[in-house]
């Protein structure tokens, strides 16, 4: 009997093909799964290091009476409280272990490198503490947006890990989020414009140095209410570099021509006319505008110069049996200057109105803020700077052409918000090499570049530039 052999069959060229394709397919789906798993780990790993760094930064200030870390020193000053040096490092970042790769914000220490104390930061939720960013070899360390560290600038590995002065931590994704610019972009709002709102009280935070070495040699500056903040910054700068201090008098818009007391006045320029002062006195721009509170109940979105004069004037009806208030700097502030007796003027034919009883006059623009904020049934009319957007909405802005502006610090740059005032302020007295340097430190790229510029103001446009009618 003959024995039959059998054969197996194998795979046919065909069928391999396709078993090949099938898994090329799985894989294709799978991997990127994979591959978007593990890079949420490595963000979630990153963000636990940045939330054990505010812990540490928080334990570290409890034991340092109440003071921050200084510029240069920050890692160093943390590396016993974080236990582990790896969590100074992001996963992601090329540069691997022993590198800082968190950088502390700017508005958190002075213009001469040192750590502001804990009791000047009055909203800690909101300010910046710890961002991702160019990543230094420890003791080395970023920081970011301080005028004595160069190439140091927020870096987005996975999305940006951020931490507050609160201790918490969050990540953030997308364009918006990021943008500077944006009021309401968390990053603007917590490294930038914390300084503008209140949250932090620190005049030399994010300051830029002057590029050269200072003349020595005193004089004096000055100016309205309104630009002091511009001075105290340009000082902190200046003295970080020198350690001397020029003499700084801020007095009103209306001590411009003569004091009180009739004798010559040469201090500095009002803020918002140009009454006596040269052109070449400006040294920013400000954007200003009407504010109601976020919870305000008088359900305004916009509202034209000639609208928000009978709030000013007359009482208005009341509105659920409340009547509306109006908060308004003083007569001496360059706020005053250019709202009432510029735009409002204007919406009355060319004169100024007398204010209404119910006009309530406030000292500060935080107090107009504060104000404002706490009154559901208040109108106000402040710097847009400081228009704490926790606390207050601006109101879009309908111009005489009846063009509706809605309020960003972009619309601003763009030339396009109908309520920009240039700001004036000078050095006075007898001329001197020191005064002249400071003044041309004020107006450099340099010193324009800091946070103030990000936060309550502007750089200075070309005098054209500025709005004549409303």
């Amino acid at each position: 009997m003959s024995m039959r052999i059998r054969r197996e069959r194998g795979f046919t060229l065909i069928e391999l093909l396709v078993v090949i394709a099938v898994i090329a397919i799985l894989a294709a789906i799978i991997f990127p799964v994979f591959a978007k798993a593990q890079a949420k780990a490595k963000q979630t790993h990153c963000l636990s290091n940045i939330r054990q760094l505010s812990t540490a930064t928080l334990m570290f200030v409890q034991d340092n009476r109440g003071q921050l870390m200084d510029a240069d020193t920050w890692a160093s000053d943390l590396d016993e409280y974080v236990g582990n040096r790896k969590v100074f490092t992001c996963p992601l970042d090329t540069n691997g272990d022993g590198y800082v790769s968190y950088g502390l914000s700017g508005l958190l220490v002075g213009a001469n490198g040192a750590g502001v104390k804990q009791s000047n930061i009055l909203n800690p939720s909101e300010v910046g503490l710890y961002a991702d960013a160019t990543s230094m070899r420890f003791p080395d360390a970023p920081v970011l947006n301080y005028g004595g560290q160069s190439g140091t600038d927020f870096v987005k590995r996975h999305s940006l890990c951020i931490s507050f002065m609160d201790g918490h931590a969050e990540p953030l994704g997308g364009r918006k989020q990021f943008d500077l610019n944006d009021p309401d972009s968390p990053v603007a709002r917590a490294f930038y414009q914390a300084a503008g709102f209140g949250w932090v009280v620190n005049p030399g935070g994010g300051v830029m140095r002057p590029a050269t070495a200072p003349v020595s040699g005193t004089f004096k500056v000055g100016g309205s209410t309104t630009v002091k903040p511009i001075w105290e910054a340009a000082i902190a700068g200046w003295t970080a570099a020198r350690g001397a201090n020029p003499n700084a008098l801020f007095e009103g818009s209306d001590y411009w021509q003569t004091r009180k007391d009739g004798s010559t006045n040469d201090v500095g320029g009002a803020s918002s006319k140009k009454t006596g002062i040269e052109d070449t006195d400006i040294i920013a721009t400000d954007a200003v505008g009407i504010i109601v509170s976020s919870a305000s109940k008088l359900g305004l979105t916009a509202m034209s110069a000639a609208q928000a004069l009978p709030y000013y004037t007359t009482k208005p009806a009341d509105v659920n049996g409340n009547a509306v208030h109006v908060y308004t700097r003083d007569e001496h502030s360059g706020t005053y200057e250019f709202f009432v007796k510029t735009v409002l003027k204007s919406a009355n034919g060319g004169t100024v109105p007398t204010l209404g009883a119910h006009v309530i006059v406030v000292s500060s623009a935080q107090e107009l803020v504060s104000k404002v904020s706490a009154d559901p049934y208040a109108i106000g009319y402040a710097g847009l700077g400081e228009a704490d957007p926790t606390k207050v909405t601006v109101l879009d802005f309908i111009t005489a052409g009846d063009a509706v502006q809605q309020y960003s610090r972009q619309a601003v740059e763009d030339g396009n918000w109908g309520l920009i005032r240039p700001l004036y302020g000078k050095r006075t007295g007898s001329t001197s090499a020191a005064g002249d340097a400071f003044m041309a430190y004020v107006k450099s790229a340099d010193f324009q570049q800091s946070t103030l510029f990000k936060s309550l103001f502007f750089k200075p446009m070309a005098a054209e530039a500025y709005p004549t009618a409303f």
